[in-house]
């Protein structure tokens, strides 16, 4: 890549990283969460290619329109510890009783018209946090989105609703070269070198969680 004077940016520098390539994909999902008959979404895909950008995405445009939002991030901390991922979000009597947490969770959801909760790794998420995905989707106001790598691995009731057709399912592909190149030049503020252009093409094959930390090396670096 051609190599640059520039001094390496401060994080304060670096360029925003705006939703590129995935019109399609955003409207499925807002369209499906904002219809009457909706009640859930799974967003799958590779890793990096950007299904937790997308969901954060989907959140902000909801909650503009008024939508109640909370965002719950499972991994492999929280996956053996009951509650781990939503501990945040139950009483402290309720973390060690499950019937106290499922008790909650349907009078939190009974009082909250228009609500999403956004389960990111839903595949991740505890045994036990697991028990309250029932009492949500079985809450006619409430919605449920979340990201997996595949179908095949979200937990049930997600599952069940999925296989039953009850549950629109949205899968992302890397990036094509238009989108790309799109991304590039709405990032870093103006047209990128077409060698350069190519360069992260080739290294980053669409990956957008790839393209996006070889970009900020770059910038870090001095050599873009």
């Amino acid at each position: 890549m051609p190599t640059s004077t520039l001094l390496p940016r401060s994080a304060a520098d670096r360029p925003s990283w705006p939703l590129t390539g995935r019109r399609a994909e955003l409207d499925r999902v807002l369209d499906a969460l904002r219809a009457e008959s909706g009640k859930a979404v799974l967003v799958t895909g590779a890793p990096g290619v950007g299904k937790s950008r997308l969901a954060r995405e989907a959140t902000e445009r909801l909650a503009a329109d008024g939508w109640t939002t909370t965002w719950v991030a499972a991994g492999p901390a929280t996956h053996d510890t009951p509650f781990g991922a939503v501990a945040h979000l139950l009483p402290p009597d309720a973390v060690a009783d499950p019937g106290r947490a499922v008790e909650h969770v349907r009078t939190a959801v009974s009082r909250t018209p228009r609500l999403v909760v956004v389960v990111d790794d839903v595949q991740l998420l505890d045994h036990t946090t697991v028990s309250l995905l029932g009492p949500l989707l079985d809450a006619a106001p409430a919605r449920l989105l979340a990201t997996a790598p595949e179908a095949g691995l979200a937990p049930d009731p997600l599952a069940g609703l999925w296989r039953a057709g009850r549950a629109e399912v949205v899968e992302l592909h890397r990036l094509d070269d238009l989108a790309v190149d799109t991304l590039l030049h709405r990032a870093l503020g103006g047209p990128v070198a077409g060698a350069t252009t190519l360069a992260f093409l080739d290294a980053s094959d669409g990956n957008a969680l790839y393209l996006r930390e070889m970009v900020l090396g770059s910038l870090t670096a001095g050599t873009l």
